[in-house]
């Protein structure tokens, strides 16, 4: 199961621009296995983590860190959004929407938030995250497709 989402994650369809992979897609997973690690340290975060991932402030932030640690860029800029809003052509990753409402298209967080409830990732990816061997494994790995 391990190799499967190393091969996933290794093959996302990530986009192109003068020479560089865009980083945005890497980020954003390393913001959620972040996020998901300092979720298990609370009984409330463990039930959270049950339903899906927010988009809460704390996950933009995570975001941002990671950004600016990792992405040596001159050609992409940091846009939480736009990863959100992609990662949906990936198979491991999923938008839950509201029943009530529709995403207009918007790349903007207004729209989304207005539109999904969160992020869910498979439940065997999810299971790999949690466990800590796996998940170290899984963040080295998009660390050095940055």
């Amino acid at each position: 199961m391990l190799l499967h989402y190393k091969y996933a994650f290794s093959h996302l369809n990530r986009n192109k621009l003068r020479g560089e992979v865009a980083p945005h897609k890497p980020v954003l997973l390393l913001a959620i296995i972040d996020y998901v690690e300092e979720k298990l340290l609370t009984e409330e975060g463990r039930e959270q983590l049950k339903q899906s991932i927010p988009f809460r402030p704390e996950l933009q932030s995570k975001f941002n860190h990671r950004w600016t640690k990792h992405v040596h860029s001159e050609v992409f800029k940091p846009s939480f959004v736009n990863p959100i809003i992609h990662m949906q052509n990936e198979p491991f990753y999923h938008l839950i929407p509201y029943a009530d409402r529709v995403y207009d298209g918007t790349h903007s967080m207004l729209a989304v938030e207005s539109a999904f409830q969160g992020i869910q990732l498979n439940s065997e990816l999810m299971q790999l995250i949690l466990q800590q061997d796996t998940r170290l494994q899984l963040r080295q790995l998009l660390i050095d497709m940055i």
